[in-house]
């Protein structure tokens, strides 16, 4: 399940559904400055400019993905404006092509010697913020089901597509139960559709990021979207984004399911040289030992892990919490952690030289570092 590769002949499909009733006027999270609307605009312009960057390939945008932002509040309908008005579903590469402008701004950035500098930047925006008008999510998630019918339909074999609904949760045209799992029942061989929802409250209160039950959630509407969102899987990946390896994780992910670990780490055997001759002495300063420039071993953590949905459950949401954290919370509970010990092709590109290296590895070993790629 979710192992379809997403090629320019195997696309995906992402919904980017947008609540823009009047009620997202109000302020966001307790902050008088920023509304609700404001919030919305800010993600999905971020999101479809990530989108963006992921699909250029030297000068050429491809096509992976095809993109339906859906606003519902005075009128339900695409939220593209412009060029892209009126269209259901955009290209990635007419996405790229046809902003609705590009603004200007400065941005704050360390000037190496331990103080800030602004820089001009240039950045697209295709959606501004907009509050007008009642809640028909019930509507706009019928409009979606039917994109995706559709899609499911002509991509039968593809990875499924992917819902992301930004909403204060206040639908004014019936509850949105019923349709939203009618998305959820949507599916391709690869997997069922999978729909996010992301409750925007005016309320100041800690973030909450996938609960695994509604206890937690104080109001109604979020225990509402909690009924009709994807779920985390039973086993999934967790990795740095600075790695270039030919790890095979379809076998690192079933080892993890098979064995029923809490938590399974990728390691590495790396070995570090001293470059000089190395002196052991006694308490009175004697030499009782000599070894020549020599070599010690460590089992290092490749930064890539295998996480059972349980694991979340134990990650704090009000501080700072690192993988070095839950590691050492893990073995104080006596949890099954394992450690698998990988003999391949593995670069962390943690330095600029590091960098260099894997430009020049992924052009010597690019058959090797991904899968095969479809001749169209």
């Amino acid at each position: 399940m979710y192992a379809a590769q997403i090629t320019r002949s195997n696309p995906t499909c992402i919904v980017l559904l947008l609540d823009q009733s009047g009620s997202m006027s109000d302020p966001f999270s307790g902050d008088t400055s920023s509304k609700k609307s404001d919030f919305v605009a800010e993600v999905v312009n971020h999101t479809l400019h990530d989108l963006v960057i992921r699909c250029t390939k030297t000068e050429e945008v491809r096509n992976y993905y095809y993109v339906a932002v859906i606003g519902y509040g005075r009128v339900v309908g695409p939220a593209f404006r412009g060029p892209l008005a009126s269209r259901n579903l955009v290209s990635i590469s007419d996405v790229a092509d046809y902003p609705l402008q590009v603004k200007s701004s400065y941005k704050r950035v360390a000037d190496g010697a331990g103080g800030w500098v602004e820089i001009p930047v240039r950045y697209p925006v295709w959606i501004n913020p907009l509050a007008d008008g009642k809640t028909p999510m019930c509507e706009a998630l019928n409009l979606t089901k039917n994109i995706l019918e559709n899609w499911v339909a002509e991509h039968p074999q593809g990875f499924p597509p992917t819902v992301l609904h930004l909403t204060d949760g206040e639908s004014s045209d019936g509850d949105p139960d019923y349709v939203g799992r009618q998305i959820m029942s949507l599916k391709t061989a690869d997997g069922p559709v999978l729909i996010f929802n992301c409750h925007i409250t005016s309320l100041r209160r800690e973030k909450i990021e996938y609960p695994s039950d509604e206890s937690a959630l104080s109001d109604g509407f979020a225990r509402t979207l909690f009924q009709i969102s994807s779920h985390l899987p039973e086993n999934f990946l967790v990795m740095n984004g600075d790695i270039l390896t030919d790890l095979d994780y379809s076998d690192f992910f079933e080892s993890h399911a098979r064995q029923g670990n809490c938590f399974t780490i990728s390691s590495y055997e790396r070995e570090h040289q001293v470059d000089y001759g190395v002196l052991a002495t006694d308490g009175s300063g004697r030499l009782s030992g000599f070894q020549e420039k020599p070599i010690t071993r460590y089992e290092v953590s490749m930064g890539i892990y295998m996480l059972n949905r349980r694991v979340v459950d134990r990650i704090p949401a009000d501080r700072p919490y690192g993988f070095d954290s839950l590691m050492k919370d893990l073995l104080s509970a006596n949890e099954r952690v394992n450690v698998r010990r990988f003999g391949g092709y593995w670069l962390d590109i943690g330095r600029t030289e590091d960098y260099a290296r894997a430009v020049d590895d992924f052009s010597a070993m690019k058959d090797r570092l991904l899968p095969p790629q479809p001749s169209s």
